[in-house]
């Protein structure tokens, strides 16, 4: 006989997965044997784009790809319309609420992936749903079995308050998570140089720009693991931005010129602060080193920027030139714009990013 465990293990296997999302799997299991050993579903969804998030347990996995690229949405899946209009953590028969076993046979959903994996529907519920993002669970069972019990759907019901709370966490993690990796790709393929390091020039972290710069060993290098100046005079100026911009009481940092032994332009090096008002920003005692190559173009994509914070095309160069140019003056001349045009797209920009300064905007492109 299948283990029934009790609600607070199904509980707790809950809150477990919360911040680890290869837990929901098992959390799932967990509810599915507290009745009698059910198959279930749950997913995050963001109509019209597809799942962001899923998680099944008892279910065929090589069907579940068909699930989400051709009935996660309302058009070709009979469930989602009706889980949008159901009263939130309120399980409830689907199959019977679109009007009976009858009506659900003939829809393609049954024939290519009730029928394969021999289930049918025992409740379902819209565990949370949250401006345009709703979280959907799918109880199920093997063919001829029965809808859950009022006295099981009230102790489901019960336990989807948890699930609720645990899948906000888990909701807010991946939207998280999809943003710092489109923001590490626009990092990732600036054509200005970012390196992290600390108040003694130690490296922690460089983008490829600034790797490139560093291995050219053209007026900047990494020597001992420490970014380094060639010439002594700009050594100890770079030394004295670095010490100011990781000293949390001063919060200070510049613009410098390095020059190159090469005669090549002098590259435009900004050091900022990291301990901005945001604790997400704050990394004691780091700074970031930002390294304009004038011969570098910037190669980030204009196009995934503009996505992520729903700027113009126009508002995504500027963006990308702030990254790049140590001043406005010098965004407005790169882009052959009048400075009252690139003032005009900052303020833009500050509203859309939630940020105020240009060094908060750069921070956030480069921390996210």
């Amino acid at each position: 006989m299948r283990h029934r465990p009790a609600v607070e293990q199904v509980i707790d296997s809950i809150y477990d997965a919360a911040t680890d999302p290869q837990g929901w799997s098992h959390a799932l299991h967990r509810l599915g044997d507290r009745f009698g050993g059910s198959p279930a579903i749950i997913w995050l969804q963001s109509l019209p784009d597809r799942p962001i998030f899923s998680a099944i347990a008892r279910l065929d996995e090589e069907l579940q790809p068909v699930f989400f690229t051709r009935y996660a949405t309302p058009q070709t899946n009979p469930a989602i319309p009706h889980l949008l209009r159901a009263a939130q953590a309120r399980p409830f028969d689907f199959v019977a609420a679109m009007g009976g076993r009858n009506v659900f046979h003939k829809t393609e959903i049954y024939s290519d992936l009730f029928v394969p994996q021999r289930i049918w529907s025992r409740s379902a519920a819209i565990i949370f749903r949250e401006g345009g993002t709703f979280a959907p669970l799918l109880v199920q069972g093997p063919v001829g079995c029965e809808p859950l019990t009022a006295a099981e759907n009230e102790e489901l019901a019960f336990l989807l308050t948890h699930m609720a709370r645990a899948l906000r966490v888990t909701a807010r993690l991946k939207r998280e998570s999809i943003e710092r990796e489109a923001i590490a790709v626009v990092v990732e393929r600036l054509g200005t140089g970012v390196a992290l390091v600390d108040k003694s020039g130690k490296v922690m972290w460089m983008n490829p720009a600034a790797q490139e710069i560093a291995r050219n060993n053209n007026g900047l290098s990494v020597k001992t693991g420490r970014l380094t100046a060639s010439l002594p005079g700009e050594q100890r100026m770079l030394e004295r931005l670095l010490a100011a911009a990781c000293d949390p009481a001063r919060r200070g940092g510049g613009v410098i010129g390095v020059s190159r032994p090469s005669g090549d332009a002098r590259y435009g090096v900004e050091v900022c602060p990291l301990s901005a008002r945001s604790s997400d920003f704050a990394i004691p005692g780091a700074a970031l080193v930002f390294i304009n190559d004038p011969h570098r173009p910037s190669q980030a994509p204009v196009g995934a920027l503009a996505a992520i914070y729903d700027l113009t095309p126009a508002e995504a160069r500027v963006a990308i030139a702030v990254a790049s140019q140590p001043t406005s003056h010098k965004v407005a001349d790169s882009l052959k714009l009048s400075q009252n045009t690139v003032k005009t797209h900052l303020r833009h920009i500050f509203a859309k990013t939630g940020t105020s300064s240009r060094v908060e905007l750069v921070r956030l492109l480069t921390l996210m």
